[in-house]
């Protein structure tokens, strides 16, 4: 299944092959930012987790007017999801994201809906991201839940070039999970390629260890 997955999402990538202008991903390591891909523009991320994290791949695309996801990692579902971002105004955006599975003995529907606010002060950026989520698949419990995320962004060019250090606190209202702190480094080797670099990974199983590692866990964001 995740082959088939991969497959069907690797072929919509590449008709979304385009010459637009790269920025980096419209998201920090787990929470949505204000910011909207190019048009026209397409990215792809693969996650390689370690420890408690899951790894999977998820494809950006700018389109009608906004930003497409596709998901077939669980991005909080328990199967594939398709979903829409776009702007309301400046530093502010908003975004829904639908998954639906029927594997035959059972059928889930599950929505988000989510809205970011990003703003930059000087060389440092600023993150706020509400989201509402359901649960039918009975990941968290079966308990609809209100997350809020928040992160910080700041340069570290003289140490390493084209580096930054994202902290992001995840708080939310469902007692059958965590919030979770996550650390770690954003690197962009190049014009096209950037590593999310996670040395703290915080698990929202209540009682479970988080993951510490170097690294803990990556996603590598590939634009074309």
């Amino acid at each position: 299944m995740n082959k088939i997955s991969t497959i069907t999402l690797g072929g919509l990538l590449v008709a979304a092959i385009s010459s637009a202008a790269y920025a980096e991903p419209t998201r920090t390591f787990s929470s949505e930012t204000a910011d909207i891909a190019a048009n026209g523009s397409a990215s792809l991320d693969l996650e390689y987790g370690t420890g408690t994290t899951a790894g999977g791949t998820g494809v950006r695309i700018g389109a009608f007017g906004g930003e497409v996801f596709l998901n077939n990692n669980n991005s909080g579902f328990a199967s594939s999801s398709i979903g829409y971002k776009a702007a309301f105004q400046k530093n502010l955006a908003g975004y829904a994201i639908f998954s639906y599975l029927d594997d035959g003995a059972v059928a889930t529907t599950d929505i988000a809906l989510g809205v970011a606010y990003t703003i930059k002060m000087k060389a440092v950026t600023f993150n706020i991201n509400g989201e509402f989520i359901t649960d039918d698949a009975n990941i968290r419990g079966g308990n609809t839940t209100i997350f809020v995320k928040g992160a910080i962004k700041f340069p570290i060019n003289k140490a390493l070039p084209s580096s930054s250090l994202i902290a992001e606190i995840t708080a939310e209202n469902n007692d059958a999970i965590d919030g979770t702190i996550d650390l770690g480094l954003r690197w962009s080797p190049s014009k096209r390629v950037t590593a999310d670099i996670m040395f703290y990974v915080g698990n929202e199983t209540p009682n479970a260890d988080d993951t510490i590692g170097i690294p803990g866990a990556i996603t590598l964001n590939v634009a074309f």
